[in-house]
C-alpha cells in the first residue's frame, strides 16, 4: 500500500497486508528487555485492545505495548485506528495521517503487541511491529500534518499570560505559572471545544504531570463541528424586553427585598490638568454607544435600554451628587461628577465587577484622548443571551449534588467574633487600605513564582492561615468571587462577569505554609470545577431541598482586582459605602506591581480600629511566613512585632516583686507574738487573744501529731501531706488549719454540703488522710470511705487534746519551704469527680503581701469571713487578717448578717449576694459605707446594683483569678456599670495575658477576637490531685519559656482585649496613663465567658452572657440567668418590681434586643436567685426549677394534715411562709414549688434560730424539700 493518501480515513486492502517472519533468536534479543520497562498506561479512544501502555526512550521514539482479550484477536483496522490514537496522546505534534508507505501488516493480532515508533524531523515515522518473538509487520514512512487540537489547547494556555511565553511542555500546569482559577477556566474552555463529555470529568487537567500529557490526551479527541464562537449570537437591542444575566437577576432581587439599591461602588480621580465638559460628555457617549448596557433600567426579569441622552447624568454639584438615590428599576445605575481637573463616578453593582471598572476607566481615557482604542464586537447583552442559552442546555445535576453536600453542613460553619452581640441589618460600612512594602510585595510574588501559583492562591492561602491564628477556626469557609466570562471572545466586554462559591479549607496546625498552600490549590480546583452553574441557583435549590436559612452564606468574600493607573492622573479609594455586601470582603489589588490590601467591612459589626489593627498584623504574618514557609510548623507562628517581644519582658519584668521568704504560720505567730492580748479572732459569741490561741494552735497540733502517727504507724511526714477537714466554719476549723501549718501539712477543705457519696469518691486516691469532722456520725460509721482514710470527730480529737497539768508541750514548729503545700481545694464546678488543686506557701505570702497593699490592711483590720470556708477564699480571708495582725471575724450564717457586718472594715462578699441587697435601705447602706473595701468575684455584679452601689460611694474591689493561682490575680476598683466585665491590673508576680489556641501570645493590641487566658506567676500551683488527671495537668500548667521561675496556667477563660481608646480613658481616669510610649502589655481584658458556658442554636454559636446583657440593662430587670438544656433557651428573671414586668414584656424587650434564633423560650420569673454553697448562683437547683412553672400550686388533698402538729412547727411555718411570701404553707408542702432557693431557706432558718433558739439543717432541708420532720 505504497503511496496511499489517506486523509482522515484509513482504508486496508486485506489481500495485500501479510506477516513478515524473521529470524525469532534476534527478535527475542531485541523484545526481551521490554518485560522490565516502567511501562506508562495511557487512554485511547474506545477500542478492542484490554490495555494499552508506552515506554518512551526519548523525545523521537516510544514503545507501545497492546494487550488483546484472551483467546481473542484485533483486526488490522482496529489495530491502526488504536495506534493512531496512541500516537496522536504520546507526540503532540501528530495530526492527520497524510500518507503511509511501506505498509506490511498481518489481519489480525492475537496476545500481547510491541510496536517501536521512531519519529524523524520532517513529520514523518517508522513502525515496527512485534509480537510472541517475531517481526510481525513495519509501516516504512508514515506521513503527518501538525495536529490542529495541540494548536488550539496551546492557543487556550497562551491566553492566560500577559505576553506570550516559552512554554515547556514536560512542566506541570502549575509550574508554567497556572493557578486553580486559570486551570477551572482551561477546563471549561476545552469542554466548550471538544467531544467527549465521559472524558471532561471535574479537575481531569489536575490529573496530567506535564503539559505534554494535557496535549497527548486532547489529541485523540474530536474538535466539535462548531466552536464556541460561531455558537455567540448578536443580541437583537430593539427588544422591548433584553436579556439580563443571572448575577443581575440575583442583585435585582436584592433591591427588591432589602436595601440593595445602596450596593454602590465610587471611584474618584483628579487630573493633573481641568476636564473639558464638553470632550467629557463626548467621551461618556461613545462608551455608552459601545456599552449600551450601561445604559439602562431594570424589570425583575429583564432590561430596558435608554436614551443616551437620557442616562447620562454629570453633576458639576458635589452635594447633588452625594445625595442621588440609585434605583435600579427607574432611574440610571451611573453618575458621573466633574468639577476642575476633579472627576468621580458612582455605579450600582449590577453594571460592572472590578475588571469591568479598569476596562471602563481604560476606555474613556481613549476616548477623552483621542487613543485609537480597540473595536469591540460583543456587548453584555450578547453575554447574557450567551449565558441564557448555555445554561439550558448544560446539565448542572453533578454540581448540584455536590453543592449539597457540601453545604449541607454549613450550619456548622464557624462565625467571627463581632464588636455587637448580634447581626445587624445596618448594611453600611468602611473601607480601609494599606500598601504592601515594596520588600514584602518582592518577596510575595518571589513565593507564588516559585510555586507556580498566582498570587491571588498565595492570598488565599495566607488569609485562611490568618483566621486561624486570630481565632483558632480549624475549618473556616470564604466565598470566592470568579469572573465567568465563559468565553475568551467576551475577555474586553464591560459588564457584571462575578459568579460566588464557597470555598472551605481545612487547616492541620502541624503541617508547614507550603503543605496548607498546596491544601489551598487543591480545594480552590475542586470548588471551581463545580462553578460554572450560578451560584444564585445553587443557594436557591438548597433552599428549597433543605429549608436552610439565607445565614449559609459565609461572612467573608475574598477578591482579586486590578486597579487602573494612568500618568497624570490620581486615583482615590472611597471610605465609607452604604451597602457592603458581606460582612468583610478582602480585596488584593494590583497596581502596576505595587500590592493593596483594601477592607471593606460593615461598621455595626467591626470597629475600624479592630479592622486597621488586622490589616496590619495580615502583612506581619505574611513577612513572618515567607521566611521560613517549608520548615516551620504553622502552629509555632504568632502575630508578634519585635518590639512588642522586648516589651513584654520588659513588663513582666515590672511585675515582679520579692516575696518574704516566711511560711503562713510562721507570719501569724510573729503577728500574735508581737501583740499576746490583741482579740484575734472572734465569732458573735466567743473571741480568743492572740496568746490563748497560739496554744490551742500548738495544742491541736500535739493532738494531731499524735492522731497520726498512731492511725497510720508512721512518722508524720515533713511537708506535703493533706488532712482532710470536714467542717462548718467555726473556731475550731480555723485552729485545725493552722495547727496543719504548724506542722507543716496541708489542710484540704471538704464542705459539708457535698453528699457522703461525692466525698468518698473525692478522696480516692489519697494516702494516709486523716478526716477530722464536726460530723459526728462519719467516724461511727467507717464503712464509707477506703482504708487509707482515716476519720476522728472534732469532739473525740477535743477529748485527747485536753490539756494535761503535769504533761509540758514540746512540739515546736515544723520547718518550711515556700514552694511546700499550703492548702488543698476542690475545684469542679458541681457536676463531674472533683479535683483537689495544690496550692503553694509562697502564692498565699504573695497573696498576702498584695492584698495588705492594695486594700489597706493592717493591725486595726477586722476581716469578716462568711464564705464557704471549702472555697479558697477563707485562705484569702485567714491570710490577710491574722498575717497583718489583726481580727478575723467568723460569720454565724452563710450568708452576711449586718450587725455582725457593721464591727468590721474588709469583706469578701459573693456578688450574687451582693446584688440582692437592699441598697435603698438607709441602715444597710450606712453599714456598707463604713467598710473600707468590700472585695467580690467569681462572677459579676448586676449592672443595676452596681450603678447604685457606685453612685453610693461604696469601696468595691472586683478581683478575677483562678483557684489554680493562689485565689485571686488581678482586680480593678470600678467607675462605671461597664468596668463589671473588666479584669483589672495585675498584682505583683502575676501576669495575665491572652494566647491563641496554639499557646502563642497574641498582640496586646485589639483585633476583634476572643483569647484564652493565661495566668503566669511564682504562685501558679503544682496542678491537681486525683484519679486520672495527668493529661489534664499536662495541657493546663507548664514552666513559663520566657521568665526564670515562673509558671503558668491555663484556666479556660476566653477573654478579649478593650480598645485602646477605652484603655486611654480608664488610665487617664486612674492616673496611669502617661503617653503613647507607655507599655502595650499594660493592657485591660474584657471577661468573655468560658468555652463551657458557649451553646450552639440552630448552627450559630452563642456565648449565653451575650442573652443575658440586654436584659440585665433593662432598669426594672434585677438579674437574670439563661440556661440551655440542649434543645432551648430558658431565662429565669428576678424584677425590682414584679407589678410593673411580665413574661410579655420579657418576650418583646427579647424580640427588640435579640435575633430569633437568641429569644428564650421560656421565661421563668423568680423572687430571688437559689445560692449554693460557694456563694453563687446554683444552676444546678435552676435546672430542677425549669418544671416547677408547670406543676399546679394547689396542695395535694389527700397527703396534707389541715393542722399543724403544735405551736412550735405552726411558728416555723409561719417564718417559711413570710420568706416566701405566701400567706400560709404547711409541713408537707415542697418547698421549692412554692418558691424556694438558697438565699430564702437560709434567712428562714436564720430567723427561727434567733427566734426560738432552734437550728435547723439545711441540707436535709433540701433534700426533704420540705419542714414536715421539724421541729
Amino acid at each position: 500500500m505504497d503511496d496511499n493518501n489517506l486523509g482522515q480515513k484509513i482504508h486496508f486492502d486485506g489481500a495485500t497486508a501479510f506477516a513478515f517472519v524473521k529470524d525469532c533468536r534476534k527478535i527475542h534479543r531485541e523484545i526481551h528487555s521490554f518485560d522490565s520497562v516502567p511501562w506508562i498506561p495511557i487512554y485511547p479512544l474506545k477500542n478492542n485492545f484490554v490495555e494499552s501502555q508506552y515506554f518512551q526512550k526519548d523525545s523521537n521514539q516510544v514503545i507501545f505495548k497492546f494487550e488483546t482479550p484472551e483467546n481473542t484477536s484485533v483486526s488490522d483496522i482496529d489495530f491502526i485506528k488504536t495506534l493512531t490514537s496512541c500516537l496522536r496522546q504520546i507526540f503532540p505534534v501528530f495530526g492527520n495521517i497524510l500518507s503511509i508507505s511501506g505498509l506490511e501488516i498481518p489481519y489480525a493480532f492475537i496476545h500481547e503487541i510491541y510496536t517501536i515508533v521512531e519519529i524523524s524531523d520532517d513529520k514523518k515515522m517508522n513502525i515496527n511491529i512485534f509480537g510472541n518473538f517475531y517481526k510481525l509487520g513495519k509501516i516504512d514512512a508514515l506521513k503527518f500534518e501538525a495536529s490542529e487540537n495541540s494548536k488550539i489547547t496551546l492557543s487556550i494556555l497562551q491566553t492566560f499570560f500577559k505576553k506570550p511565553i516559552k512554554m515547556n511542555l514536560d512542566q506541570s500546569l502549575w509550574r508554567i505559572g497556572l493557578d486553580s482559577l486559570k486551570i477551572a477556566t482551561l477546563e471549561f474552555k476545552l469542554k466548550a471545544l471538544f467531544e467527549g463529555a465521559e472524558f471532561f470529568e471535574h479537575g481531569f487537567c489536575l490529573k496530567f504531570e506535564s503539559v505534554r500529557q494535557l496535549l497527548e490526551a486532547t489529541n485523540s479527541l474530536t474538535l466539535k463541528k462548531q466552536t464556541a464562537k460561531n455558537l455567540i449570537k448578536k443580541c437583537d437591542l430593539n427588544l422591548q424586553k433584553l436579556p439580563i444575566t443571572e448575577a443581575q437577576k440575583q442583585l435585582l432581587f436584592l433591591c427588591k427585598t432589602k436595601n440593595g439599591n445602596e450596593f454602590v461602588e465610587e471611584f474618584y480621580a483628579n487630573f493633573v490638568e481641568p476636564l473639558q465638559i464638553e470632550k467629557l460628555e463626548k467621551a461618556l457617549s461613545q462608551i455608552y454607544e459601545t456599552n449600551p448596557s450601561l445604559k439602562c433600567i431594570f424589570e425583575i426579569d429583564n432590561a430596558r435600554i435608554l436614551s443616551t441622552a437620557e442616562a447620562l447624568i454629570i453633576f458639576t454639584d458635589i452635594e447633588s451628587f452625594e445625595n442621588y438615590n440609585f434605583d435600579a428599576f427607574s432611574r440610571p445605575s451611573l453618575i458621573f461628577f466633574i468639577d476642575g481637573n476633579k472627576f468621580a463616578m458612582k455605579f450600582h453593582h449590577i453594571l460592572l465587577d472590578g475588571k469591568s471598572l479598569q476596562l471602563f476607566v481604560n476606555q474613556f481615557m481613549a476616548f477623552y484622548y483621542g487613543i485609537i482604542y480597540p473595536s469591540q464586537n460583543l456587548n453584555y447583552f450578547d453575554f447574557a443571551l450567551f449565558e441564557s442559552h448555555f445554561l439550558e442546555k448544560t446539565n448542572f445535576s453533578k454540581d448540584f449534588d455536590y453543592w449539597k453536600n457540601k453545604l449541607s453542613i454549613v450550619e456548622n460553619f464557624p462565625k467571627l467574633s463581632k464588636d455587637s452581640v448580634f447581626d445587624s441589618k445596618d448594611f453600611s460600612g468602611s473601607i480601609i487600605s494599606i500598601e504592601f512594602p515594596a520588600s514584602l510585595t518582592a518577596k510575595l510574588r518571589a513565593f507564588s513564582s516559585l510555586n507556580s501559583v498566582s498570587l491571588f492562591s498565595t492570598f488565599i492561602a495566607f488569609y485562611r492561615f490568618f483566621i486561624y491564628k486570630l481565632y483558632g477556626f480549624s475549618n473556616f469557609p470564604v466565598l470566592i468571587s470568579i469572573d465567568n466570562r465563559l468565553d475568551e471572545n467576551f475577555e474586553s466586554t464591560i459588564g457584571l462577569f462575578v459568579n460566588l462559591a464557597t470555598v472551605s479549607f481545612s487547616l492541620n496546625p502541624s503541617d508547614n505554609f507550603e503543605a496548607l498552600l498546596n491544601q489551598v490549590l487543591n480545594d480552590l480546583n475542586e470548588t471551581i470545577s463545580h462553578s460554572t452553574v450560578p451560584f444564585n441557583r445553587v443557594i436557591s435549590a438548597l433552599r428549597r431541598e433543605l429549608s436552610m436559612e439565607p445565614e449559609i452564606l459565609p461572612e467573608v468574600m475574598l477578591v482579586h482586582d486590578r486597579e487602573a493607573t494612568f500618568k497624570g492622573v490620581q486615583i482615590f479609594a472611597s471610605k465609607k459605602k452604604k451597602f457592603v455586601q458581606n460582612s468583610q470582603i478582602w480585596y488584593l489589588k494590583e497596581i502596576d506591581e505595587n500590592l493593596k490590601l483594601q477592607i471593606e467591612f460593615r461598621t455595626a459589626l467591626f470597629s475600624e480600629e479592630i479592622m486597621q489593627n488586622q490589616a496590619k498584623r495580615f502583612l506581619i504574618l505574611i513577612e513572618k511566613v515567607l521566611q521560613t514557609p517549608n520548615l516551620s510548623a504553622l502552629k509555632s507562628f504568632d502575630l508578634l512585632t519585635k518590639d512588642e517581644i522586648d516589651q513584654f519582658l520588659e513588663f513582666r519584668q515590672s511585675l515582679s516583686n520579692p516575696v518574704p521568704v516566711i511560711s503562713p504560720i510562721q507570719l501569724i505567730f510573729q503577728k500574735m507574738q508581737k501583740n499576746p492580748g490583741k482579740i484575734i479572732l472572734k465569732t458573735s459569741e466567743q473571741q480568743l487573744k492572740s496568746d490563748v490561741f497560739m496554744k490551742r494552735i500548738i495544742g491541736y497540733g500535739e493532738t494531731l501529731k499524735s492522731v497520726y502517727e498512731e492511725r497510720f504507724e508512721t512518722s508524720l511526714p515533713l511537708s506535703d501531706q493533706p488532712v482532710a477537714l470536714l467542717f462548718n466554719r467555726s473556731i475550731d476549723l480555723v485552729t485545725l488549719v493552722l495547727a496543719c501549718w504548724y506542722l507543716n501539712l496541708a489542710p484540704l477543705m471538704i464542705t459539708p454540703d457535698w453528699p457522703i457519696s461525692r466525698i468518698s469518691t473525692s478522696l480516692k486516691g489519697f494516702k494516709n488522710l486523716l478526716l477530722i469532722t464536726d460530723n459526728d456520725k462519719l467516724e461511727i460509721d467507717d464503712n464509707l470511705f477506703d482504708d487509707s482514710v482515716s476519720i476522728i470527730s472534732i469532739k473525740t480529737f477535743q477529748h485527747l487534746s485536753a490539756p494535761n497539768p503535769t504533761k509540758s508541750s514540746h512540739l515546736t514548729m515544723a520547718s518550711s519551704n515556700p514552694t511546700d503545700l499550703a492548702y488543698l481545694t476542690f475545684t469542679s464546678g458541681s457536676t463531674g469527680i472533683p479535683k483537689a488543686v495544690q496550692s503553694l506557701q509562697r502564692g498565699l505570702i504573695n497573696l498576702w503581701q498584695n492584698y495588705s497593699h492594695s486594700f489597706s490592711i493592717s493591725s486595726k483590720s477586722t476581716v469578716y469571713q462568711v464564705v464557704n470556708p471549702a472555697f479558697d477564699i477563707f485562705f484569702a480571708d485567714i491570710i490577710s487578717a491574722l498575717g497583718n495582725g489583726g481580727t478575723l471575724f467568723l460569720a454565724s450564717q452563710k450568708i452576711p448578717k449586718m450587725d455582725e457586718l457593721k464591727k468590721c472594715t474588709h469583706a469578701y462578699i459573693m456578688p450574687a449576694y451582693l446584688s440582692q441587697l437592699d441598697l435603698e435601705n438607709p441602715h444597710i447602706l450606712e453599714i456598707l459605707k463604713s467598710l473600707k473595701a468590700i472585695l467580690y468575684g467569681g462572677e459579676p455584679m448586676n449592672p443595676n446594683c452596681l450603678k447604685k452601689a457606685l453612685d453610693e460611694g461604696l469601696n468595691l474591689f472586683q478581683q478575677f483569678g483562678v483557684t489554680e493561682h493562689s485565689i485571686y490575680s488581678n482586680f480593678i476598683s470600678p467607675n462605671d456599670i461597664s468596668d463589671r466585665l473588666i479584669v483589672g491590673q495585675n498584682f505583683s508576680n502575676f501576669h495575665g495575658y491572652l494566647i491563641d489556641s496554639d499557646g502563642c501570645r497574641i498582640p496586646p493590641i485589639n483585633l476583634g477576637i476572643q483569647g484564652w487566658f493565661r495566668s503566669a506567676g511564682i504562685a501558679v500551683s503544682r496542678g491537681y490531685i486525683g484519679e486520672n488527671i495527668e493529661k489534664q495537668n499536662h495541657e493546663l500548667f507548664g514552666e513559663e519559656p520566657w521568665f526564670d521561675g515562673w509558671k503558668y496556667f491555663d484556666s479556660g477563660d476566653r477573654m478579649k482585649i478593650i480598645s485602646s481608646r477605652e484603655r486611654h480613658e480608664d488610665d487617664e481616669e486612674e492616673g496611669e496613663y502617661d503617653d503613647d510610649d507607655a507599655n502595650p502589655w499594660k493592657y485591660k481584658f474584657v471577661f468573655c465567658g468560658r468555652n463551657d458556658t458557649q451553646i450552639k442554636i440552630r448552627g450559630n454559636r452563642v456565648e449565653i452572657r451575650d442573652v443575658e446583657e440586654p436584659f440585665r440593662r433593662f432598669s426594672n430587670v434585677q438579674e437574670i440567668v439563661c440556661l440551655f438544656d440542649g434543645k432551648k433557651l430558658i431565662a429565669f428573671v428576678t424584677l425590682k418590681n414584679p407589678s410593673l414586668t411580665d413574661e410579655k414584656d420579657l418576650r418583646e424587650l427579647a424580640q427588640e434586643k435579640l435575633p430569633i434564633y437568641m429569644i428564650p423560650e421560656t421565661f421563668i420569673i423568680l423572687e430571688k436567685f437559689p445560692i449554693n454553697s460557694n456563694g453563687k448562683i446554683d444552676r444546678q437547683k435552676l435546672f430542677s426549677m425549669t418544671t416547677v412553672a408547670d406543676i399546679s400550686q394547689n396542695p395535694p388533698k389527700n397527703d396534707i394534715k389541715n393542722k399543724s402538729s403544735n405551736d412550735l412547727s405552726k411558728l416555723c411555718c409561719e417564718i417559711f411562709a413570710k420568706h416566701l411570701k405566701l400567706s400560709s404553707i404547711l409541713p408537707e408542702e415542697d418547698l421549692f414549688q412554692k418558691g424556694a432557693d438558697s438565699l430564702k431557706l437560709l434567712m428562714a432558718v436564720q430567723e427561727i434560730e434567733d427566734s426560738v433558739g432552734i437550728k435547723l439543717d439545711i441540707s436535709t432541708i433540701f433534700r426533704q424539700r420540705s419542714i414536715s420532720n421539724y421541729p
